[in-house]
Formats: structure tokens, sequence, C-alpha cells
């Protein structure tokens, strides 16, 4: 969680921080109010970046997809934990949302939680309301949670064993402006109009120069994304003089505007030229990635930004690059990969392998489903090309993920169940001969094949996403026999698993394993 402290707001899982509201479900807010209660410098910056997000979100005061309830139930409790310079900015939330507060009131004397417009009231009524009480009392700090000092009966915890990022990475945290921003002259919904929201049409190149430089990292990025949407020589310009900043978070968002980085789809949509990138931000980049020192998360936006620079440029600096493949954290791990991708139409074999040696080695959710996308994008190019040699050498390696998979601890069984599907995704994007050369990888996860996940049952029926190991078959004859007898395995172990686990797809998987059998042995003759 502390990983995503400074970089947005935090996600549902171990994904990269979202960057499109300030408080979704209250998440920010339930961290800021946990890294409250640790005693250590970093924790406490923490928690005070993310309460002046929350403050600041107070135009958004009930946005959740699941309803209103959790981002009202901890915002008042959570931004109270704004450092004191800024407590203007509490104050101003409070204000705005007087009108809430008093809708909220009863006439007991109690609180009732508001349901969510138009009509969810998953978290509205008296139950709830404890949430309105605690948000009025939170500024006297009888609470640890809301401020209170450590009492007696507080149980005093061992400094944390964890450690995250270089010095620079603590400057991200800060709720201090970058220097060069100014006054704020803007209120924060407001700027969010401007930027995101229906004005964007009277956003100006200046105003998004000038939140590059806010303690925002939605902010920030926002900017970006409007400066890489104007591709103007002004914006241009803009990010020109932005990317020599003294401040990692500045320059951050100048290669996220490179890049066009939002945090989850990709490949990313860029505007800026190829040319642009190497001529005018290059040297900046390769500054920031050979410097030992540099913050992690500068060095992950500059990964990004490489990517986007002409392939020449590219394939001079793939040490470099291939270093970031090996780091420990999978943020950087990933834009190592997408750096590479940037080769594009012009990649070679050897560069190809590479991609595949990055997705063998990951055991990570989040980086085979980003790692799926690049490998289709540069599949489905019509100029790419790639030999034979370096293709099957690449099917190889992704083969070793469908039964010995990295997988994070804590995932079990079902996390290499899992990491099958996500292999079987990307090899949906090369020409199906290409299963002829992981026959072996396919009967070994046969034989640890097991009936009780999700997508142990689609690798058997097939989804969407993913066609099935049985439909491997189809372009397979003779030499697909020895899957026809691992799948006779599994038939003859049917009757052994835990049937009430197995459920309604019991009769289901059987089907669909004895049709293929039959529908091979019928051309092929009888496996034995």
């Amino acid at each position: 969680m502390y990983r995503m402290a400074g970089h947005g707001c935090v996600p549902y899982g171990d994904h990269r921080s979202e960057l499109w509201w300030s408080n979704t479900n209250g998440r920010n807010a339930m961290l800021a109010c946990a890294f409250s209660l640790l005693d250590e410098p970093r924790f406490q910056k923490a928690s005070q970046h993310l309460a002046l997000l929350v403050a600041d979100s107070y135009y958004q005061p009930e946005f959740g997809h699941t309803g209103g309830g959790f981002n009202v139930l901890w915002r008042g409790m959570a931004s109270i934990h704004v450092p004191e310079d800024r407590k203007d900015h509490y104050h101003r939330q409070m204000k705005a949302l007087a009108w809430y507060y008093d809708l909220a009131r009863l006439p007991s004397g109690g609180f009732s939680m508001l349901s969510t417009p138009p009509n969810n009231t998953r978290y509205s009524g008296e139950d709830w309301g404890v949430a309105i009480g605690l948000t009025y009392t939170a500024p006297l700090g009888h609470l640890r949670i809301t401020g209170a000092p450590r009492g007696r009966f507080s149980v005093k915890t061992p400094p944390v064993n964890f450690s995250w990022g270089s010095n620079e990475d603590l400057k991200f945290l800060s709720t201090v402006d970058p220097s060069g921003f100014g006054e704020e002259s803007d209120a924060p919904h407001e700027v969010y109009d401007l930027l995101l929201g229906e004005r964007k049409g009277e956003c100006t190149a200046d105003f998004c120069g000038k939140h590059l430089r806010h303690f925002s990292p939605l902010v920030r990025t926002w900017a970006a994304k409007r400066l890489k949407e104007m591709n103007s020589d002004a914006a241009v310009e803009i990010l020109v003089e932005s990317v020599t900043h003294s401040d990692p978070r500045v320059r951050r968002a100048v290669y996220d505007s490179i890049s066009g980085y939002d945090n989850w789809s990709r490949p990313f949509k860029t505007t800026i030229e190829q040319e642009v990138v190497s001529t005018k931000f290059l040297p900046a980049i390769l500054k920031t990635l050979n410097d030992p020192e540099a913050a992690w998360w500068e060095w992950d936006a500059a990964l990004f930004a490489i990517g986007c620079a002409r392939p020449d440029d590219i394939r001079k600096n793939l040490p470099l690059i291939l270093k970031f493949t090996k780091h420990q954290e999978w943020y950087l791990r990933e834009a190592a990969f997408w750096a590479i991708v940037g080769l594009r139409d012009s990649m070679r074999g050897e560069e190809f392998e590479y991609l595949s040696n990055i997705y063998e080695a990951s055991r990570h959710v989040f980086e085979r489903s980003s790692y799926d996308a690049g490998f289709r994008s540069i599949l489905k190019s019509s100029k790419a090309r790639i030999s034979d040699k370096s293709i099957t050498a690449a099917v190889k390696s992704l083969a070793k993920t469908t039964h010995h998979p990295g997988v994070m601890d804590g995932y079990g069984k079902g996390g290499i169940h899992e990491a099958t599907h996500r292999a079987m995704m990307v090899l949906k994007h090369f020409n199906p001969d290409v299963y002829k050369h992981m026959i072996d990888d396919f009967v070994t996860y046969l034989d640890l094949w097991e009936p009780y996940f999700q997508h142990s049952v689609w690798l058997i029926t097939g989804s969407k996403w993913q066609p099935g190991i049985p439909a491997v078959l189809d372009g397979l004859d003779a030499e697909g026999k020895p899957i026809v007898l691992a799948l006779k395995r599994v038939e003859a172990r049917f009757d052994h698993f835990d049937l009430k686990r197995i459920g309604k797809n019991d009769q289901v998987l059987r089907d669909r394993i004895r049709k293929t059998i039959a529908d091979w042995e019928k051309n092929n003759g009888a496996a034995n």
C-alpha cells in the first residue's frame, strides 16, 4: 500500500495507482488513517499526502462504484490529517460539504447517511450515520485514528521492516507544490473541470504548465495529458522547459505526457512524434535512467517515455533498459518491457525473445496482463518481421509458464491455473502452428490439472479469452497423441476429484474431454 501513496489513488489490488478520482470508495482516506497510526516519518508523510488529496476531492463527495458509503465514511476522519500548513484545505472541504452534513441530521439529534444519487441506498441509513458523527468529532483528536497520542493501553509496535524506493521517492509524498507553481489561483473543482471536465476546451497550455507543478500526482498527470492532447508548439515548449526541473515530480509528469501514461491501458495513446521525443527529450530521459539515486517512480516514467523515441535510439540503449527488466519492483519490469515494445515494426528476433524472457520471469498478474497487450501489438503489426527461429524460441519460453510459472506468495494452486490461462491468452496472438512446439508442456500441465478453479475449467472448455487446450488438437494430427493420452489420464482421475467442489462443471468438463478424445481418435486412430 505504501508504494501507492504519492502516485495517485489506492487501487483495488496490487495494481498501479489510479488517476481518475481522488478518493474512490474511500481507499485513500482509509490508508491515510492507517498510516497516521505508524510513527515512522515516511508513513506520516504518506498519511498527510493522502489526507490532502481527500480534502481536495470535496467535489466528488460520494464517488464510488458501489455507492458513496465508504467515501463518506472515511472522508471526515482522514482529511483531518492534512499538515498544519494546509488546514485551510480541510476547512474548505467542510464548508463545501456543509449542505451534505446538514441533510444527514435527524430530528432525534442523530445522523443518517444519505443514499447515493440517483437511487443507490446500499450504504444509507442510521447504521451508517455514525460516520457523520465521527466527521464532526474528528477535529477533537480524541481517537488514535483521528490523531490522539498513544495511550497507556496502546500496543507499541516495532518498526515496519519494509523498504521501497530511493530517498528521492520521498519527494512524491510531499504536500508542498514544486517550485514554480506559485499561488493557488483555482479551486480543486475548477482545476478538475478545466483539465478533465466540461471546460477542457478553455484550458490553455500555460495553465497546464503551471499544474505540472502541483503537489497532487493526479493533477500533474491530468495536466500532462492535456498537453499531450494539445501537441502544439507551445505545449511542447512547456514540456521541454519542464523536463529539466529540479523536482522529480515535475519530470515524471513530463515523461507521462510523452508516453500518454494513464495507469491502466496498454499500449499507450501517444501523440508526440518519435523525432520530437528523441531530439528534445531523450537527453533528460537518459539522465534519469543513468542516475543510480533517481526515484524509482521517475525511472518508471522515463522507461515508458524512452519507448516513444526513435527505434534506433531505443536499440542503442537496450543494455540500459534491460537492467530494469531484472528489478525487484514489477512496476519497473513492466515499464522496461514497454520500452522494448517501442521498437514495434523494426523489432528484430533477438529483441522479441527479450520480451518472452521477461514474460517467463514474471510473477505478477498485472504484469502478465500488460505483457499480453505488448505481444498483441507486435504480432498484429503488418510490418513486423521476426524469424521462425525467434518465434519458436519465444514460444518455448512462454510454454514453461503453462505449468511452472512464477506465482506470488498466497496465490496457491489457483494462481498456477490462472498463469496457464494468461499464457494461453498470449499464445492466441501467434499463428496456431506454434502449439506443436509445446506438446510436452501441455502434457505436463494436464498431469497437474484440477477442476476446482475458474481458470482450470476454462483451460478445458475454452473461453472468450483463449481457446482451451482441447482446441489445440484441431491443428495437430498424429503428433497430438501425447495430449490425448494426458486427457485420458485426466478423465480416469475424475472420480477421485471432490465432486462437490466441482459442482455443475462436472458433467460439462467430462463431456468436453470425452468429445475431444473421440474426435481426435476418429481421425487418427485409437490412442493407447
